[in-house]
């Protein structure tokens, strides 16, 4: 018995399809970031001339442990940084952008 993609919680590891016919079907449960520590950082940045200098931004953020989703934009003079706050915090995301040689702060 076929179950459709994307209709059950869980995804198989091993079903008929692979050549097991006799191996039980075993799940694994999905994982996602629905975790409580996921946080969201909206913060106004000064300094930014171009586009590149947005892209570098969401590249430096981007390779911190942690940062799981980066929406900064020139034309929004900042943007978004999604996180788990288990990993970092606010002030080190700040931070991270301030050493790149701009000026970040948290967006009220």
């Amino acid at each position: 018995m076929a179950i459709a993609a994307g209709s059950f919680p869980f995804a198989p590891v091993a079903s008929e399809a692979d050549g097991c016919c006799d191996a039980p079907v075993v799940l694994a449960q999905a994982s996602g970031p629905t975790t409580p520590a996921r946080k969201t950082l909206q913060v106004a940045i000064e300094g930014m001339t171009c586009g590149g200098c947005a892209a570098g931004i969401n590249g430096t953020l981007s390779r911190l442990e942690g940062v799981q989703k980066t929406d900064i934009t020139f034309e929004k003079k900042g943007g978004t940084v999604v996180y788990d706050s288990a990993k970092i915090d606010e002030n080190k995301i700040i931070a991270a952008i301030n050493e790149t040689g701009f000026k970040a702060v948290k967006a009220k």
